[in-house]
């Protein structure tokens, strides 16, 4: 599968990552709750959490080509004194889950690590892929314990 190396996104990978958001978008707008990706605004998004002190994009490469990214920052918790890290976005192209995708993960925990966060937290719906079940259970194999839950109505 090639060479798997993950590093910080710079504003240069800023148009690789944008066609790997395209394939997203395909992929996530045939949920069936009727909301569709706002590619303008996500890639607004992405670019603000490029080295924004809090915040980062995480790029997963193969061969020194993009072929995943996670967008993470931090948060005080509102319960306690904790530093959370959160999983913000977080989409590698099909044919490298797996492996890749994992790789992604633990750079994510030893991201989280090093900016002093006590926990870490990843979302996984039903909206955003079909991989839903599968990334539930590879979350609980990491040891992850499942935190919250979300309803959605279409008005």
């Amino acid at each position: 599968m090639g060479n798997n190396n993950i590093r910080l996104a710079t504003l240069e990978d800023l148009e690789t990552v944008r066609k790997i958001a395209i394939e997203w978008q395909k992929e996530a707008n045939g949920n069936d709750f009727g909301i569709t990706m706002d590619m303008p605004y996500h890639l607004a998004d992405l670019q603000a959490l490029i080295s924004n002190g809090d915040t980062d994009l995480l790029v997963l490469c193969s061969d020194n080509k993009i072929i995943g990214y996670m967008g993470i920052m931090l948060y005080r918790s509102p319960l306690g004194e904790q530093l959370v890290a959160n999983e913000r976005y977080y989409y590698v192209l099909p044919e490298h889950r797996g492996f890749g995708s994992l790789r992604l993960i633990k750079a994510a925990m030893e991201w989280a690590k090093v900016k002093g966060c006590t926990h870490i937290q990843f979302s996984v719906n039903k909206m955003a892929s079909n991989m839903y079940d599968k990334t539930c259970r590879l979350y609980e194999k990491l040891g992850m314990k499942s935190f919250e839950m979300s309803f959605i109505k279409e008005l």
